[in-house]
């Protein structure tokens, strides 16, 4: 290295760092039978198709990635803290269906509830129906909305709460989704209207 050489010197200086450490840490995890995982003592759901494994969790500052090998399986939100539980209702809602039995006492259930109009539709199957009946008619509700979509779900079960004498049920949700896809879709492909730039010229010619 020639003395004075400013070049050399950052490259002998580089040679000598440490390598850069990665931004993240990890940890080998198993699902549980009930849809979640354990990471830094908090309680996080992942998809139920993933119960059972043993994934590795690459835990950054805002989010957890998990892996099978190089394979990533699913993204969840992190959240700092060592206590409570980050449950989406999505991961949850088929091991719930199978046992609905499960959902009086399940322990993250205020996590069912994605807004007050769902919390008003189960009080209203409570009042229609026994309990265990009410728990089985609002998860099939709910997931149709983790297959249908959240705000198109809630939007009719809003409307069908406010509807005098109305039914709420998963086959009475499902038929009015159906309709409107329905009514969306022949919108879509409803015929051009016409138009005629004559009309559009003598409009222009008599405002001038």
């Amino acid at each position: 290295m020639r003395e004075g050489d400013p070049q050399a010197a950052s490259a002998a200086m580089r040679e000598h760092l440490a390598p850069e450490l990665p931004d993240y840490t990890e940890t080998m995890v198993r699902v549980n039978n009930n849809s979640t995982i354990r990471v830094c003592k908090r309680v996080y759901s992942v998809p139920s198709k993933l119960i059972g494994s043993r994934l590795r969790a690459r835990i950054h500052e805002t989010h957890i990635v998990l892996l099978d090998g190089m394979v990533v399986l699913a993204e969840l939100p992190f959240r700092g803290g060592d206590r409570g539980a980050v449950i989406d209702f999505r991961h949850v809602i088929k091991w719930l269906v199978r046992k609905p039995g499960a959902f009086s006492e399940y322990r993250w259930r205020e996590a069912m509830f994605p807004s007050l109009v769902w919390r008003a539709a189960y009080d209203h199957l409570c009042r229609q129906h026994d309990a265990h009946a009410a728990d089985v008619c609002y998860l099939e509700i709910l997931q149709l909305a983790a297959t249908d979509g959240l705000g198109a779900v809630e939007n009719i079960v809003e409307q069908l709460l406010l509807a005098p004498k109305s039914t709420l049920n998963a086959t009475e949700v499902t038929t009015l989704l159906r309709t409107y896809e329905d009514e969306a879709m022949a919108f879509r492909e409803r015929e051009a209207i016409p138009v005629s730039l004559e009309v559009y010229d003598e409009l222009l010619g008599g405002s001038l």
